[in-house]
């Protein structure tokens, strides 16, 4: 990688935080996985920039449209998915290029692709249900999953005397009363869930002691978060 040599050098290595890159490219050439030798010399590891969007093609005004097909299958199978990839690899941050933007969290109001100036939009809904719930200081910890859980794809993390686990079901299939299981007693379990046709949207859940059961809609994201 670009950074070996940085890290190589004893000099270099001590005067370095962290290591920064982006996504571009990254994940098509096989790199979007561990650091092995950043995490040998302990530094964390940040992806600093992405930006993706192609599903208006030439550019037309489907952004400010919650449940638009192309814009939902972008934001589930490219964006959040990358999300995903990315802390499955052990990387500490993951900084989208531009927060109000048409194609973005936030609308910009830009008439040619039919947002409004200041109102969340579907990527931010999707965005949310890790940077509302997985909060600075928390760690990624490990999980299993049972052959019923397959289809979904899971990072788990702890802080702050909770467990939260963010889950895409990238598959047209819906995975029902699937039990999720803590390693102690759940005093409180919150779940919320984005598709293409709901926004953050908070869903019933079973607590029986360390196990919570929950109901998995296809193509969507959602988030489990636990109290201890």
């Amino acid at each position: 990688g670009y950074t070996d040599p940085t890290l190589n050098d004893t000099t270099a290595r001590t005067n370095t935080g962290y290591i920064g890159g982006h996504l571009y490219g990254t994940e098509s050439a096989g790199r979007l996985a561990p650091y092995a030798l950043a995490a040998q010399h302990n530094k964390p590891v940040w992806m600093t920039e992405w930006n993706l969007h192609e599903a208006d093609g030439s550019g037309s005004a489907i952004w400010g449209n919650p449940s638009n097909q192309a814009v939902w299958d972008e934001t589930l199978d490219d964006i959040t998915r990358t999300v995903h990839r990315s802390m499955e690899a052990n990387w500490n941050a993951y900084i989208w290029w531009y927060g109000k933007r048409f194609y973005s969290f936030i609308g910009d109001g830009e008439a040619a692709y039919g947002t409004t100036a200041g109102a969340p939009l579907k990527r931010g809904y999707a965005f949310s249900q890790y940077a509302k719930y997985v909060r600075p200081g928390y760690q990624r910890v490990a999980l299993t999953k049972s052959a019923k859980a397959s289809p979904l794809e899971v990072t788990a993390y702890q802080g702050g005397g909770k467990i939260t686990l963010v889950i895409l079901n990238r598959s047209a299939g819906a995975v029902t009363n699937a039990v999720l299981q803590a390693p102690q007693n759940v005093t409180k379990a919150e779940y919320y869930l984005t598709s293409q046709n709901a926004n953050a949207a908070s869903q019933p859940t079973s607590v029986n002691g360390g196990q919570v059961t929950v109901s998995v809609p296809a193509r969507s994201i959602s988030t489990v978060v636990f109290t201890l």
